[in-house]
Order: C-alpha cells, then structure tokens, then sequence
C-alpha cells in the first residue's frame, strides 16, 4: 500500500467515526432499543431478506442496462454506496457517486453510467405514473374495462420496448440524435 491509499483508508475512518458520532449524538437510542425489543423477529428477518432481494433487483437491472459489462457484484456495491450516499448527504447525491463508482471501475465509461442511469429513471418515472392512475382509479372506484387495462399494458409494454431498442441501438442513437435535438429552437425568458 502506497502512501496516498492510507491517507485515504484513515480519511474514511474518519469520516465513518463522525457519522457513527452523529448517529449516537442525534439518534435516541433508548427508545431505539425500546422499539425493537417489541419487534417480532421473524418479521425484521423477513423485511431485511426482502430489502436485500429488492437491493439485488436494483443492480441487476442496472447491470442488463449497462449490456451486462459489470459483474452483478460491481453494480450491486455501486448501487449500495448510492443508496448510502442518498441518506446521509442532501440533494440526493447518491445517484453522482454511483456513477463515479462504476465510471472508476473502468469497465464502463462515465457516458454510459450517466445515459443508463437517465434511462432507468425514465423507466422508474413510466412505472410511478403506471401505479398513481391504478391507485387514482381503484380508489376512486372507477371500473375498469378490459379495453382499458389492455391498452394500460401496451402503454407499459411500448415503453419497455422502446427502452430496449434505445439500449441496442445506443451507438447509433448517441451518433445521431444529438444533432436532430440541437436543431430544435431553444426556449428563452
């Protein structure tokens, strides 16, 4: 180990030790210890096996985004120090250091980190608005017609669909369509 890995390795204790003393510092850990001893114990293994299944879900998804150039485990470990980087710094910075992470790995340039990144949100934004008109309709209990349900999967699977080619087609879609986008008229104040 040279001499700027240690400065580095001590830095992240360091850093770990002041979070670690926030924690106790901020955090009641009375009524922390108070509430998890009425806690049933299967349920907590239960809920954590899920979170990790649904944190393995996450990586995996942005693994075949990435066109399977990562391990699983690279953007599993990326996705965590995202993940981490989300709760304890603002303005979700999280989502910039899982791109670094991955783009320092040098498996995949930054590029493609940030355009897969983009293009999962879209596909997470398809998803919410998917689950917001179901939750509208069911709860407003408005009836749903097979038409409308059909079409409602069309919508969902066109998207995924489109999403697909963009990941196939990215060399030629990344040559192309910036300049057809520079060619739109800009919108001024």
């Amino acid at each position: 180990m040279n001499r700027k890995q240690i400065w580095q390795i001590v830095g992240l204790l360091v850093v770990i030790g002041a979070i670690v003393a926030l924690f106790v510092w901020f955090v009641d850990l009375q009524a922390v210890g108070e509430v998890l001893s009425t806690a049933v114990p299967n349920h907590l293994i239960l809920a954590s096996t899920l979170l990790i299944l649904g944190l393995l879900f996450y990586a995996l998804r942005w693994q075949l985004l990435l066109g399977n150039k990562p391990t699983l485990l690279q953007t599993f470990h990326a996705s965590n120090i995202g993940h981490a980087g989300n709760i304890i710094v603002p303005a979700r910075a999280g989502e910039a250091m899982r791109i670094v992470v991955l783009g320092q790995s040098g498996v995949v340039s930054y590029t493609e980190a940030t355009s897969s990144f983009v293009v999962e949100r879209l596909f997470e934004q398809l998803m919410r608005l998917l689950a917001l008109v179901t939750a509208v309709a069911v709860g407003a209990g408005i009836e749903l017609s097979p038409g409308t349900i059909l079409g409602g999967v069309a919508v969902v699977v066109g998207a995924f669909a489109g999403i697909q080619w963009l990941v196939r087609q990215r060399e030629r879609v990344l040559t192309r369509w910036p300049g057809r986008f520079a060619r739109l008229p800009r919108i001024t104040e």
